[in-house]
Parts: C-alpha cells; structure tokens; sequence
C-alpha cells in the first residue's frame, strides 16, 4: 500500500543526509498536529501514517502508525529520514534548495513578457551585497516562512549575512497577491498542469488559500488583469518547463509567484520559487474539486492556531460540509496547528 506522510521541514534533513536527524521542536509540532492532512489529497485504497498516540477515535481506517514491509512512503517532501525514497542523498539535497529556484527564474525570464527586473541571487560575501534596492533575503534549505528576512536597508542585510554566511535574494516587490501554479511531471518526463492556486501570505508564511469551483476562480483572475496574463503565463510554463532540469524528480511540484504593483500597471513576476513536493496548493485543489466543485460553494483554507477552535466538528468523510467553520484535521490538548474551512470568505 501507498502510505502518504506529512514532513514538513524535510529540508534540513535533505541537506544534512542524515536519516536520523531530530527537527526543530516547531516542525515537529507542525508535523504531528496535521498529519492527518493526506487524507483530503489521497487517492482511493492509500493509506495516511499518523502519530501512535492518535486516539482511535479520530482514526479512519485509512490511518496506520506504523508501515509494513511491502508498503511504500510517500512523503510531503524526499529527505534521507523515509526509508525507499528512491533519490539518493545528493539528489535530495538538490531538490530542497533554493537553487532550483534561482535556476528556474533564470529559465522563465523574458524581459519582453515581463518587463524590466532585477534578478535573484546567491550571495556568500559581503563583497556581494548590493549597494542598492530593497531586497528579501531567504535561507537555502527552509520553508514554511521560516529563515525569511525582509532587511529594511542595506546595512541591515549585511548583518543577515554575517549571521548566516549565505543567502538567496529576490528584490522586493509591491506585492498585490500570491499565485501558485500547481503540476505533476510524470516517470515518463511529461508535465501535467493541475490548475491555479490563489493563497495569501504574511512575512513570507502561508496564511490561507481559496477553495472554490474554477469559474470563481477564473473570475477572480479576470478581475485581477496582468501582464502577463494567467493563460499567457501558463503556455510559457509549460513551453520552458520541458527543458528545465528536475534532476530526476517525478511527482506533485508547484511554482509560486506574486502579482506585483509596477507603477499603475499590474505584472506577474517570472517565479518566487519551485517545490519539488506536494504543496498546500495541491491540497486546496483537492479540496475544491472534492467540496467546492459539487456544492458551488466557496471556503477558505487555512493553517491556523486552534484556540477558540474547540466544539468545531471533526471532517474526515466525503460527506456535504456544513454552514458552520469545519477541522480538518484532530485538536488535542497538546494541539499548536490546525487546519480549517471557512465558508463563503471574503476573499
């Protein structure tokens, strides 16, 4: 059997190779809390590995804590610490940096498609930091908003540095909102495209995504003209992601990208960056083709906090969703992260 296990924070494990590595105590909080996540993007007769001290009763059976010989992991991203990932250690390590990234940025930049832009880069010397602009400067091997900075000047991006050696930079941009566009590449290296996934973000983490039936989607998009525009951006994916270089990775990916002020004009930006994993993207489609595309209804998915969050019913069936907030995933005492729908939001 196919068993899907949520590992957020795989990176640091990626780039250290070691199977045994212990995240950080927040990762592991956020890796237990939604590791019942998989079962909304799941296909029929996988099964979810969850945490041993599940109560039953929050169980389906679907839900399994430990994996038997002839079942294979699939993890939310390749690190060292799933056993038969089938990547070898420095293959996973270039998978979860930012690198790639910068790679496909370089890829999709067209200055006649998007306009002038300064590039991203990787910088290891203080020899290298711009004299100018203003700048979001990231770590190599992080995600889910952490090691993100927003230096407010030059000076201050130079102690970013020194604190850290190296850093991937992006200029900072006027942004209006935050697009990901979600694919799958398949063994036998072809691309398919799954659809737009419209989410917000806060100091560089995730906030919450729109789970809505495509026409509402495409409405929001018209009302929200680029250049370029969303079907010109994805022909031009889909053009420069034949040859771009996934350094043998098959699976659920997603390109991020932001809608950016520039004067009074709106453009998208080539990419912010590339997950060579599953992404909350491909979850928010699967919960709008399973919950908003039957109903007609709109949500809003989140990651949140679960205080106040108590007396909330627990979904974990294909059945109609009611008007109320619905978990997606359990709350126990010791919860710190919870996912949730919200009804018709005001998006």
């Amino acid at each position: 059997m196919i068993l899907h296990y949520f590992n957020p924070g795989y990176e640091l494990s990626a780039k250290r190779g070691q199977a045994h590595y212990t995240p950080t105590k927040p990762v592991r909080q956020l890796r237990h809390d939604l590791a019942t996540l998989p079962i909304y993007y799941a296909a029929e007769g996988e099964g979810v590995l969850v945490p041993e001290d599940l109560p039953m009763e929050l169980r389906t059976e679907r839900m399994v804590n430990r994996a038997e010989s002839d079942d294979r992991i699939m993890p939310w991203g390749a690190a060292p610490e799933v056993p038969g990932i089938g990547y070898e250690t420095e293959v996973m390590r270039r998978l979860a940096s930012r690198e790639r990234s910068l790679e496909l940025w370089e890829r999709l930049y067209e200055p006649s498609l998007f306009g002038p832009m300064l590039p991203p880069r990787c910088i290891s010397e203080e020899s290298e930091v711009p004299k100018e602009g203003r700048w979001v400067a990231k770590l190599d091997f992080s995600s889910s908003g952490r090691g993100v900075f927003f230096p407010k000047s030059i000076p201050e991006l130079q102690e970013v540095l020194r604190r850290h050696q190296e850093l991937y930079l992006e200029p900072w941009l006027d942004r209006v909102a935050d697009r990901g566009y979600e694919f799958v590449r398949h063994p036998d290296g072809g691309i398919e495209y799954l659809g737009v996934h419209l989410f917000t973000t806060g100091q560089g983490r995730y906030g919450a995504s729109l789970v809505a039936p495509r026409e509402v989607v495409r409405e929001q998009l018209f009302r929200q003209p680029t250049t370029p525009t969303h079907e010109e951006y994805v022909a031009h994916l889909l053009e420069r992601l034949r040859d771009y270089d996934f350094h043998g990775y098959t699976g659920p990916f997603g390109i991020d990208t932001v809608v950016w002020r520039d004067g009074d004009h709106l453009r998208l930006a080539p990419s912010v960056e590339i997950n060579l994993r599953r992404t909350m993207g491909h979850v928010a489609l699967e919960l709008s083709r399973r919950y908003a595309e039957p109903s007609g209804q709109t949500y809003l998915y989140e990651i949140t906090s679960p205080q106040s969050l108590t007396g909330l019913p627990l979904y974990l069936a294909d059945a109609p969703l009611t008007d109320a907030p619905t978990l997606l995933t359990p709350t126990l005492p010791d919860t710190r992260f919870a996912a949730l729908l919200r009804p018709a939001p005001k998006w």
